[in-house]
């Protein structure tokens, strides 16, 4: 489920260094260098330029996202907790015990985020 998590916010981070690139552009930001005289070069400098700032710009995202812990990445996840919760339910249906659930935001089990879980 974490994979699959890791993935989403990999493909959220493309969309949104491309969302941003397209709005500098239609501001009138410019987002690559000056203009070369010779035209070949001018769309090949261009095309490398916005390349290079997609590339880095979605590293950047991506590096951000990987330094956090467990429990920043998936502690505000809705989808997780209910996932995780859904597999509690179903195991604590099978027992006598039904420990009151709370969200991770008031400090639902540990377990769910320490990076041994899965």
């Amino acid at each position: 489920m974490r994979e699959l998590l890791d993935i989403d916010k990999e493909m959220l981070s493309h969309e949104e260094t491309l969302k941003e690139l397209h709005q500098k552009l239609m501001v009138g930001e410019r987002v690559v260098r000056e203009p070369s005289t010779i035209a070949l070069h001018f769309i090949t400098a261009f095309q490398e330029d916005v390349m290079d700032k997609y590339e880095n710009a979605v590293t950047d995202k991506l590096n951000q996202y990987r330094s956090k812990t467990s429990r920043q990445k998936y502690g505000s996840s809705e989808v997780y907790t209910q996932f995780k919760q859904g597999i509690f339910v179903r195991l604590s249906q099978h027992s006598s015990a039904n420990p009151e659930l709370t969200s991770p935001q008031t400090g639902g089990p540990k377990s769910w985020y320490t990076d041994t879980a899965h």
